[in-house]
């Protein structure tokens, strides 16, 4: 195998590497020992002329097989040619790339960037410091990371373990297989003693039920929900992530916290403002980002373009639409053809708040919002702002220059606990009262269980707005909160 993965670049060759390992997974050694399925690799039937190569196997007995990878000349055309479009810094040539990969199945998943997937998780990794105020207010004992990507969440949540206590299992969830196979490689060199865990977070309970875990005490979502939104179910479609977040929700026990961590629309978004970029190879990322971006449609208004010059091209735009071109100039030419398929800023963080509130009361789960230091609400990274001062700049429609849009919010959400009452009969009325309760927290929505032997019969929904309603068999009376 050595000799088929080895070129003058490296040792092993990733993109020869990578063939043979999507003709693997075509099929299993229970179907090679069977003898099941072997045709397409068949080096001696020349006349299926597999397309990216063949695989010579001998089986000895049950244990022992032997393989032999034979590349295609189109195989190895093809590894060349990869090697080639990655060098390039222009957005199509690594946009052909990624086509190119996709062609021939060579990526596991939606979420796997191939050979840029190892630079893209360990520039996520990096945020490290500005992931780690998350920590302030993340629950045990069971904490929950939906798409770890790099691990420097999880890597917080074992310091805070080992620290501060509070936690006693960490688990990461991902749906890419490609993620989690590094990230289960980095567990085992640290150590660690987080879970991971492949699934769907639409589906959240019922990977946690088979898992035997009744509920969750936090659930954390670094940078996701952009993803979730972009590449949903239904794409650029504000009804996955409500999905999400209501299926998380539901999966909180009672005082467990959701927090959130993403990209986020300024308030002042629609704003016009004019964006300069100050080099060619800036201007041409922007032409081809407006070419390919689907998130939605950007309006602008190029006043002009003095580049050949030496001085800059301007541009007429709106900030929302400002920031999402400059917070994907960040990642460069070789992380294009991912991030221009991503919508980072889904919402403003008001819309955020807004739509959990609604998301809860329509599930009839009490939730109260967790106060977060004003400078954390919505901030600019630093780091966008020293890879950005060279080639973009923002002025307001009268010269003065703007600063940058915040590239991230913190939101934190507590599911209230729930109150238990037991009617004595149908049709009793049953009297809760909040009036010792302070202000703040007293839920706008009360779910009310009914449990008779420890099962539950079903949930009565009422709400706090002074006023008695019949719901099936119980009749609920909730005082004025006034």
């Amino acid at each position: 195998m050595v000799k088929n993965v080895a070129s003058g670049r490296e040792r092993f060759d990733f993109y020869a590497l990578r063939i043979i390992e999507s003709m693997l997974r075509r099929i299993s050694l229970e179907d090679i020992l069977a003898g099941r399925g072997l045709e397409e690799f068949d080096l001696n039937r020349p006349s299926l002329q597999p397309s990216l190569g063949a695989i010579s196997m001998l089986v000895d007995g049950q244990k022992a097989i032997a393989l032999d990878f034979i590349l295609s000349p189109l195989a190895k055309n093809l590894v060349s040619l990869l090697h080639y479009f990655e060098t390039r810094d222009q957005t199509a040539f690594q946009k052909v790339l990624k086509d190119l990969l996709d062609l021939f199945n060579i990526r596991f998943d939606e979420f796997d960037r191939v050979r840029n997937e190892a630079a893209y998780l360990q520039t996520m990794a990096s945020g490290k410091n500005d992931k780690k105020r998350l920590m302030d207010f993340v629950k045990g004992p069971t904490v929950l990371e939906v798409g770890p990507a790099g691990g420097a969440i999880l890597d917080l949540l074992e310091e805070v373990k080992h620290t501060r206590g509070g936690i006693e299992r960490i688990i990461g969830l991902d749906i890419s297989e490609e993620a989690l196979k590094d990230l289960e490689v980095r567990r085992k060199n640290t150590s660690a003693s987080y879970e991971l865990l492949q699934g769907d977070a639409f589906e959240l309970r019922k990977v946690l039920h088979k898992k035997g875990i009744p509920a969750l005490d936090s659930i954390v979502f670094s940078s996701i929900l952009h993803e979730i939104y972009s590449y949903g179910p239904r794409q650029f479609d504000i009804d996955s992530v409500r999905a999400m977040l209501g299926e998380s929700l539901e999966a909180l026990g009672p005082g467990g916290r959701l927090i959130i961590r993403d990209g986020v629309i300024p308030e002042d978004g629609e704003t016009w403002q004019v964006m300069e970029i100050k080099d060619q190879n800036s201007f041409d990322f922007f032409n081809s980002y407006i070419s390919n971006f689907e998130g939605r449609k950007i309006p602008l208004k190029i006043l002009s373009n003095e580049l050949d010059a030496g001085k800059t091209a301007r541009i007429r735009i709106q900030r929302k639409d400002a920031m999402e071109f400059m917070y994907t100039l960040t990642w460069g030419p070789e992380s294009f053809p991912y991030e221009v398929r991503e919508q980072y800023g889904v919402l403003k963080r008001s819309e955020y708040v807004r739509l959990i509130h609604n998301i809860a009361a329509e599930r009839g789960i009490p939730v109260l919002e967790t106060p977060v230091p004003p400078e954390w609400r919505s901030y600019l990274q630093q780091g966008y702002v020293r890879n950005l001062q060279d080639k973009v700049a923002l002025f307001d429609e009268d010269g003065q220059e703007a600063p940058f849009p915040p590239s991230n919010m913190i939101l934190v959400f507590e599911k209230k606990s729930e109150l238990k009452i037991s009617p004595k009969k149908a049709g009793a009325v049953s009297k809760v009262s909040l009036r010792k309760a302070r202000a703040e927290d007293v839920p706008k929505i009360i779910r009310i269980i009914h449990s008779k032997n420890n099962r539950k019969a079903f949930g009565l929904v009422g709400q706090s707005s002074g006023s008695a309603r019949q719901v099936n068999e119980y009749r609920l009376e909730l005082p004025s909160l006034n």
